[in-house]
């Protein structure tokens, strides 16, 4: 496998399993949905993180980019709670954020990146992303992006959490 490959793999893995989690959020029973959207946005939190670091240049601002989108509707998410009759809706438009953001990754991102970066940068942003799944389990590495806080915090401990990783892969 090329490390294109892992990248690529890697970063669309993440984008299923987003999918998933949301689908699996908007389908619990309101006693359950807490936790579930709990877990979205840990996850959420993560996988930007990684993307952050991978492939973003330092100094580059995302503002404006499928990624502040998503960030922003989870961030809605988180305000306005995972309960009441317009959860549904809330998740709806992180769904659509989402959409926008795995297409724009799939498509434009990680070509670009891809295309611009020489295979060391590669195998390195793949790792980054490759960390994602490390920092989101239950055991491990996971404590240093903390559960029962806020998605903005969960991010900017992410980002730590990510660049860590690197220094020890």
């Amino acid at each position: 496998m090329t490390v294109e490959d892992r990248l690529v793999g890697a970063l669309v893995d993440q984008h299923a399993q987003l999918r998933d989690l949301l689908r699996a959020a908007a389908r619990a029973r309101a006693g359950q949905r807490a936790e579930a959207v709990e877990r979205l946005l840990r996850v959420v939190a993560v996988h930007v993180a990684a993307e952050r670091v991978a492939l973003t240049p330092p100094g580059e601002s995302t503002s404006g980019r499928p990624e502040q989108d998503l960030v922003t509707a989870v961030e809605l998410l988180e305000d306005l709670g995972a309960h009441g009759a317009t959860s549904t809706v809330r998740l709806g438009v992180v769904a659509a954020a989402l959409v926008r953001h795995a297409r724009h990754g799939e498509e434009e991102t990680v070509p670009r990146y891809v295309a611009t970066h020489d295979e060391f940068d590669i195998r390195w942003a793949a790792t980054a992303l490759g960390s994602v799944p490390d920092l989101v389990a239950e055991v491990g590495p996971a404590a240093a992006v903390p559960v029962g806080v806020s998605f903005r915090q969960q991010l900017r401990a992410a980002l730590d959490a990510v660049r860590e990783a690197l220094r020890h892969a």
